[in-house]
Order: C-alpha cells, then structure tokens, then sequence
C-alpha cells in the first residue's frame, strides 16, 4: 500500500485541532450551543430569582461565575485557535505531504522557513482521532500530525482508517463530526 495525502498548517486546521482537545468526541459546533443554552438558562433563573426574592450576595456569586464561565468558553473557543495559530511562525502555510505504507508513514515538510522528512511507524503512534474532514496523529500527547482527508489521491481515506485501526486498536478514536 501506498497512499499520498497532505495538509497546510492553516488557521482551520488549527481550529479543528483547539476543538478536538477541548471536547473530544463530541461536535464542538453542537457542543458550544448546548453549553451556552444550558449557562443561559442558568443565568435566566438567576436573574429571575434576584428579581423576585431580592439581590443576595451568593446569587451575585452565581450569575459573575456563570458569566465567567461563558467568557471562558468563548475565549477557547473562538480566540485561542487564532493564538495557537499566530503561535505557530515557522509552520504557517508549510505543507505536510504523507505517504502511508503497510506499517509506517513518510512525512515530508516543506516550508518557506522549515523543511525536513522523517518517518514514523504506525507502532510509535500514540493516539489518533478522526474526524469527518481530518486526522489527528499523535506521536506524543501534545504534539499532532493533521492530515486532510479531502487531499487523498487516487484512493479514499478509508484504506488509512482500516490500517491504522488494525494496528492501533483503541488508540484510535472515531470523532462523530
């Protein structure tokens, strides 16, 4: 087996990266607008509470601690990606293209400021998610190779799924979005 793919470092794919880690499994999009809906819910009854039986000092507490809360979620989602991708200076725009083998992979980077090849058997792998548009290879617990799935040539990205499956086992994480 041999199967070509590639990847830009790119604000989306960072995006799509910052949104793995924060909620794992889940669609981020769903998960988002379940949590602002439930902390706005929250803060409704609060409010509604303070109208009714007076201002206290402990519901104060709850609605600044709701609102904190949603900031926070707010700023992982929608600012931090663009952080992490500023963060990245050297891989803006550089281009990852993989070639998948039977038992190892071959990455080769280029870049205008970094260029390299390495290659990593699927054994040294640590963890892998997927998701409807890439995959997320581990080879440590913070750093991930991303491959887009959209830039598979002359095969689809199912024959990787299998291969990595097969040698992964539960190292290797279906995401439902």
């Amino acid at each position: 087996m041999e199967i070509k793919a590639k990847a830009t470092c790119d604000l989306e794919s960072v995006k799509a990266l910052v949104h793995l880690w924060m909620f794992k499994k889940s669609d981020p999009k769903k998960r988002m607008i379940m949590w602002t809906v439930l902390y706005a819910i929250l803060m409704s009854v609060i409010i509604v509470e303070m109208i009714l039986l007076g201002v206290s000092k402990v519901m104060l507490l709850l609605l600044g601690v709701g609102i904190f809360v949603c900031l926070l979620e707010g700023y992982w989602y929608f600012i931090l990606p663009r952080i992490r991708y500023n963060a990245m200076a050297q891989l803006k725009n550089a281009v990852n293209e993989y070639t998948f083998y039977d038992d190892m992979m071959r990455v080769t980077t280029k870049g205008d400021e970094c260029s390299g090849e390495s290659e990593i058997k699927y054994t040294g792998i640590s963890r892998v998610y997927e998701t409807s548009k890439y995959f997320f290879m581990y080879q440590t617990k913070n750093q991930a190779l991303v491959v887009d799935k959209r830039t598979f040539e002359g095969t689809s990205a199912n024959e990787v799924s299998k291969r990595l499956q097969a040698v992964l086992g539960k190292k290797y994480v279906i995401c439902n979005y």
